[in-house]
């Protein structure tokens, strides 16, 4: 005779009645662990120190541990948990958003403190999105494996990218996806112990929520309800406490360990945006540089075959404050630079940075355009694709176009944004001779760098059109005592004009950069070729705070924001082997340099370049920190100047960064 408990499950399975909830619970339970069982070979690493490669039992235990209770909770049932389904339900969605909250500071980049205001910084966004995702699921379940999904993801690839690329994601990497999945194919992504430790709080999320009251049907009110609340905290986020944000691209570690990585990541989103001009339409601005035409090389004049364009770091001469430093200061730490006369071009280079964001100066004098209308650091807010530039200009011309710059090809996006603009290669630190000679407190010195720009040359092809755009790195910060070691001492002694030990430093800097200057020009000014030199600084150095008070003569704080602007000035020389027009420049800002270059290169020149050289001649400094015309009047901002012209460089600059081809 056929056992009873036989036939019932045939008569269940015939009548298609449903498995019980911990029957359920069990076998999801089975599945994630057979998934982790199976990952264990890939993530094995994980549970070894990164350093030393000695064991750690502790995270092998602790996540035994975590699956163990996950195992208790799915062959438990809790019928009293269908009860109050509403309150369960608000309890659900905020445990959903801690357990991301938890993902995040596992892969947290930096060393973050647990502090009220980075909770609330962090949990809200996560909230918002958690019930939005809930809004559209109407279920807790799936919206737990939606929001975990999301919130393992985003961490996860933060976290590799700053392994990787030593900076976080950014909101406007979302333009280059593409161009990221070709880069990480070339990279091998290792599981570590916070992509286990993300996966176990996921699973345990899922054994938690499956316990949790069924949804009830859809309805106008609950979906009005969450998107209600959703709203509400959207406006309480963006009016109470996005605008108590810091935010800094340089120190993005100390961003994300103060904000938090979701925090960090939403106080970014303005600088991705670059505003249109009010009247901009493209057609227009390309009818008008169409209407403008190319500037072509004048034949009855010497062209330039090489072109070497260097960025000297914090590279600064206080003259511009008159001459309190002059006195103060036993000899001139830059005399062969301060020589120059013949067949030179000199002056005044007023820049929209001060002790850092080098890539603002470099970002002006490579493409033309002001940081008065792009936000701070473009290098790593706008480059999304191609962007014209001199050295797109000089690629049509015919010159090889070649980069180098001393440390790391990431830093401030160069790897990307130099391709970008047009570079054929660029060298960095790890493909120069590390012989510890080349270096001057653990920076690549501007002796060695220059010795490679000569070498570099050496290697071309006679008379090929040579380029190349170099950026140093001897001179950068800090200027502390701690900064020196046993190769290289300080020079220069300014007892006269107070206790200053780093302007001491800085100035014993420049005595270095003055003589690798000179070797330069004295081997270029033998070879017969056409050469022409541009040599400027990217900002002046942040030294002891009252050290500009010393120069100015008055607490910085007192002076006016015209006299302010000679703390954003830097020198600049275009030198030739050949002869061109000598003559001095008391004011130009860096955007206009490159085309100024180009000038005095003799060689082809867009549209876009020859504006701004007639641009020159009406406003000859147009920077974030103010403007100045031909007349020497100056100007807070482009409201108070109000000039058609400037109207017009403002819409065709956003041509040039967003719609140009």
């Amino acid at each position: 005779m056929e056992d009873k408990h036989i036939v019932r499950k045939r008569k269940d399975r015939k009548m298609g009645t449903k498995k019980p909830e911990w029957a359920k619970r069990r076998r999801f339970f089975l599945c994630t662990f057979a998934l982790f069982l199976i990952s264990l070979p890939w993530s094995y690493r994980g549970f070894f120190d990164a350093e030393t490669g000695d064991f750690r039992p502790l995270w092998l235990v602790l996540c035994v541990a975590v699956w163990a209770a996950a195992a208790a909770l799915s062959f438990v049932k809790w019928e009293g948990f269908q009860k109050r389904a509403t309150l369960w339900r608000e309890i659900g969605l905020l445990g959903i958003s801690v357990a991301g909250l938890a993902m995040f500071c596992i892969f947290s980049v930096g060393d973050y403190q647990l502090t009220p205001w980075f909770v609330i910084s962090n949990l809200i966004p996560i909230y918002i999105l958690v019930r939005i995702i809930h809004l559209f699921a109407n279920s807790l379940t799936l919206t737990a494996t939606i929001a975990g999904i999301i919130c393992l993801a985003f961490a996860g690839v933060n976290f590799y990218v700053y392994e990787l690329r030593a900076r976080p994601i950014y909101p406007w990497d979302i333009f280059s996806l593409g161009t990221a999945a070709v880069v990480a194919e070339d990279y091998q992504i290792v599981a570590c112990v916070q992509l286990i430790a993300s996966y176990l709080i996921f699973v345990i999320l899922h054994q938690l929520v499956i316990f949790l009251p069924k949804e009830s049907e859809r309805s106008v009110k609950k979906a009005g309800a969450n998107a209600a609340v959703a709203a509400c905290l959207v406006l309480i986020y963006a009016y109470g406490i996005f605008p108590q944000f810091s935010t800094s691209i340089w120190a993005v570690i100390f961003n994300n360990a103060e904000n938090g990585t979701v925090a960090s990541f939403i106080s970014y989103l303005p600088w991705a945006f670059l505003e249109k001009p009010e009247g901009y339409d493209t057609a227009e601005a390309e009818a008008y540089l169409e209407k403008v035409g190319e500037t072509k090389a004048d034949e009855s004049r010497t062209s330039a075959v090489n072109i070497i364009m260097i960025m000297d770091e914090s590279m600064t001469d206080y003259a511009v404050f008159g001459d309190r430093m002059a006195e103060a200061l036993p000899e001139d730490p830059m005399p062969f630079f301060h020589s120059l006369q013949e067949n030179t071009v000199r002056g005044n280079l007023y820049v929209s940075c001060y002790g850092g964001n080098t890539c603002d100066t470099e970002f002006e004098s490579l493409t033309g355009n002001s940081i008065l209308y792009a936000p701070n650091t473009p290098f790593e807010t706008q480059f999304h694709g191609p962007m014209p530039s001199i050295v797109s200009t000089l690629k049509e011309d015919g010159y090889e176009a070649i980069a180098m710059h001393p440390l790391g090809a990431a830093d401030w996006n160069r790897d990307d944004v130099y391709r970008y603009l047009g570079f054929t290669s660029f060298t960095t630190l790890e493909d120069l001779d590390q012989d510890e000679e080349n270096f001057i407190r653990g920076n690549y010195s501007d002796q060695a760098d220059f010795a490679w720009i000569i070498n570099r040359y050496e290697q071309k092809k006679e008379g090929d059109p040579f380029f190349l755009f170099n950026v140093t790195m001897q001179n950068h910060g800090g200027y502390g005592q701690e900064t020196l070691d046993g190769n290289w001492q300080v020079s220069t002694d300014l007892s006269a004009l107070g206790d200053y030990p780093q302007a001491e430093l800085f100035f014993s800097l420049m005595k270095e950069t003055d003589q690798a200057i000179e070797k330069l020009v004295t081997y270029f000014s033998q070879v017969e070729e056409p050469t022409i030199i541009c040599i400027y600084g990217d900002h002046q150095p942040d030294l002891q705070d009252d050290f500009l008070d010393v120069l100015y003569g008055e607490p910085e704080s007192e002076v006016s924001h015209q006299e302010r602007q000679k703390k954003y000035t830097t020198p600049f020389v275009i030198w030739a082997n050949y002869d061109i027009e000598e003559t001095t420049i008391d004011k130009m800002s860096a955007n206009y340099l490159g085309p100024m270059l180009l000038r005095y290169a003799n060689v082809d020149m867009s549209a876009y370049d020859t504006f701004l050289l007639d641009l020159y001649e009406n406003y000859p400094v147009i920077a974030s920190t103010g403007i100045y015309d031909a007349q020497g009047n100056f100007y807070d901002n482009e409201e108070e100047a109000d000039s058609e012209r400037i109207d017009l460089y403002q819409k065709l600059q956003y041509y040039q960064m967003k719609d140009a081809k």
